[in-house]
């Protein structure tokens, strides 16, 4: 930046050099504020980040991408929340199990979407499965 700042100043003559001063003092003062967030950032005792994902296709390839960045980046990231999933406490298959006793009362509209929610369970359970 040497070079520029010399431009810099020879353009704006010596009132403008000290306003290049006052700017380099700037510049220095905020280079101390970003090493100390990096550092704090980087301080598994002070910090760590969760990240936050849907168990769809996208948002878990995005997610691990994220994972790997912020590891490179030495940033704790160990923990990992899965939003938006449908009967977190039940398997697809019991779903299923229900669903085959109780087909037959059902009107068929309230057929088609159990269907539909079932076959997006079965999808949601092969993602989470890739999580862990």
């Amino acid at each position: 930046f040497a070079g520029l700042l010399t431009q810099v100043t020879a353009f704006m003559g010596a009132e403008g050099a000290q306003g290049v001063e006052q700017m380099i003092e700037k510049l220095e003062q905020l280079k101390g504020l970003i090493d100390q967030v990096h550092n704090q950032i980087r301080d598994p005792e002070k910090t760590t980040f969760v990240c936050v994902c849907i168990p769809e296709f996208l948002s878990i390839y995005e997610t691990e991408r994220l994972v790997q960045e912020l590891s490179k980046s030495e940033i704790d990231t160990h923990n990992v929340v899965v939003n938006q999933v449908l009967f977190p406490d039940q398997d697809a298959e019991d779903l299923v199990d229900w669903y085959k006793g109780a087909k037959e009362e059902l009107p068929e509209m309230a057929q088609t979407l159990i269907g539909k929610t079932i076959a997006r369970k079965r999808m949601q359970d092969r993602y989470i499965q890739q999580i862990f």
